[in-house]
């Protein structure tokens, strides 16, 4: 067991667990999961099977069995729009029937993907070291993205599989801290794009924050014409958007 005295950051906590392991295949599996019976024989035996897979990934489930995204393609503006667009507006807000039946029919089939979720993946050792295991400039969150991009542009194939599921307590854990979780969000977002799109892609990025921080203050200015929401969870709001926009400005 490794026992660190701060809190380490995702990417750094799971490569020290990837550096001290021995076997040719790395689990790398959230605490807010439930394996289902004989997910993980299953992934091994695809990953045995296919010695140009690097990066396997399952099907990841909410509680009630219904389907979370577990894979996708490379993080760009259009993708982003799209995917946040249909489940955080369609879907976990509306419980669109539509879009839940179009994740199903998504996640049916297996398929070569960008990226799939860490919640729950398989790793060949040979493509993590290959790739030089996760980038620990991520503290939380788009490192697994990362990484399943990363070993693509190196010839490893990334793939997902329907035959095994977890279930995951998706953000069970992140819930506790949602303003230190925002922050460090935009943090990755920002590396993220610095890292694949470059100076431009970073410059498209801070334009677009900036429109959604400046949308985000006309919605609080008119929350607190109205009177509908308290004041203190508004000035909650307007203090985590003054500390985005601070880490949006300053990012080098």
């Amino acid at each position: 067991m490794i026992v660190n005295t701060e809190n380490v950051g995702f990417a750094r906590a799971t490569n020290q667990g990837i550096r001290i392991s021995r076997g040719r295949r790395i689990l790398l599996l959230n605490n807010d999961t439930v394996v289902l019976p004989g997910a993980l024989e299953t992934m091994m035996d695809l990953m045995d099977r296919n010695p140009a897979l690097g990066l396997l990934g399952c099907r990841l489930l909410n509680p009630d069995y219904s389907v979370q995204q577990s894979f996708g393609r490379m993080v760009s503006f259009v993708n982003d729009f799209g995917r946040k667009f249909i489940l955080n507006k369609l879907y976990r807000k509306y419980h669109n029937p539509l879009v839940r039946a179009y994740l199903d029919w998504l996640h049916s089939s297996p398929k070569e993907v960008d990226w799939v979720r860490g919640a729950c993946m398989l790793a060949r050792r040979e493509a993590l070291v290959d790739v030089g295991l996760m980038d620990e400039n991520f503290f939380m969150y788009l490192e697994d993205i990362d990484l399943g991009v990363g070993m693509r542009q190196l010839g490893w194939e990334v793939c997902f599989t329907p035959a095994a599921a977890v279930i995951h307590y998706e953000g069970a854990s992140s819930a506790k801290n949602l303003f230190r979780t925002a922050l460090e969000y935009r943090k990755s977002q920002l590396y993220f794009y610095k890292k694949h799109y470059g100076r431009s892609g970073l410059f498209r990025l801070r334009v677009y924050l900036y429109g959604k921080l400046f949308k985000l203050r006309l919605q609080s200015q008119i929350q607190r014409w109205m009177s509908r929401t308290s004041p203190a969870a508004i000035e909650e709001t307007e203090k985590l958007n003054r500390e985005i926009f601070r880490i949006v400005r300053d990012y080098r």
